[in-house]
């Protein structure tokens, strides 16, 4: 129920907000994580799987080759001709937000490779969505593990 009621929020913030893309703007948290929880979230890894193959993660500074938008800064990039994304690490702090910027250019890359070509605005609502429930879903399975070493800890 919880996470029904999270996730017609997260649909209604995308209707009133517009097609706001998790690689320029991340979503809020739909509830307060733990922290020992989000410090249990894996470092980003060097690259992620796709149907096509291994797609390279690459942490700049800066995103070079980012398209210029009005008043957004870039955080994330899929590059179709190097099957690589570019992701920028300088001033994001919070772990949550990188692998959010993380699932959602791999998005990108999955629809690419599956050869299937939505709308601008209709793909990053989609990646949007992956997104946030990939991220939700880790969170969930970070907390879980809190959970647990908290009970073997109480034991010994």
């Amino acid at each position: 129920m919880m996470m029904r009621r999270w996730f017609l929020g997260f649909l209604g913030s995308l209707v009133i907000a517009g097609a706001t893309t998790a690689a320029c703007a991340p979503a809020p948290a739909t509830a307060p994580t733990p922290v020992a929880a989000i410090e249990l979230l894996p470092a980003l890894p060097d690259h992620v799987n796709s149907f096509a193959g291994p797609i390279a993660v690459v942490m700049l500074d800066t995103i070079p080759i980012a398209p210029a938008r009005a008043g957004l800064t870039t955080l994330g990039l899929w590059d179709v001709a190097n099957r690589t994304i570019w992701m920028r690490q300088r001033g994001i702090k919070s772990r949550v937000t990188l692998w959010q910027v993380l699932h959602h250019e791999r998005c990108h890359g999955l629809l690419w490779d599956a050869g299937i070509e939505p709308e601008p605005e209709l793909e990053e609502r989609l990646c949007d969505l992956f997104a946030t429930a990939a991220v939700r879903d880790q969170v969930e399975r970070a907390e879980q593990l809190a959970r647990l070493m908290r009970i073997v800890e109480a034991r010994r």
